[in-house]
């Protein structure tokens, strides 16, 4: 029971309103720069990403999933990540990519091309086409 009381008061005390406050008014002009940054290229992203979408046919209730997924390669990339370590991140636990969360997998124009995804994220070529 110690151990419970004990978290409880550090939450507690790292919540407190005034802490929060202050280090949220410390941090607000940084924060509204990256925003203001970011928001464009992500509402690019999204738009790029529901055209291609649209083209395919894909439904509108399974939007979300291939949003969240193209949200994710664009994290990725703003750290700094591409190439073979871009790749192990799309790819499934057997090492190859994970087809079930990109578009290309209702095409099938995409069997010996790399991750192309027909354009939904353009800027993740993860390898060359080869043919």
């Amino acid at each position: 029971m110690a151990d419970l009381a004990k978290r409880i008061t550090k939450w507690q005390v790292k919540t407190d309103p005034a802490k929060v406050q202050a280090v949220l008014a410390g941090l607000r002009d940084m924060m509204t720069n990256s925003v203001n940054a970011v928001f464009p290229e992500l509402v690019q992203l999204e738009t790029e990403t529901k055209q291609v979408l649209d083209g395919e046919g894909i439904a509108t209730i399974q939007y979300p999933f291939y949003l969240d997924f193209a949200r994710e390669l664009f994290r990725l990339r703003k750290r700094g990540i591409s190439g073979s370590s871009l790749q192990r991140e799309v790819a499934g636990p057997n090492g190859e990519v994970d087809r079930s969360r990109t578009c290309c997998s209702r095409t099938g124009e995409d069997q010996d091309a790399g991750l192309r995804c027909r354009g939904v994220f353009p800027w993740t070529v993860i390898e060359p086409d080869t043919g």
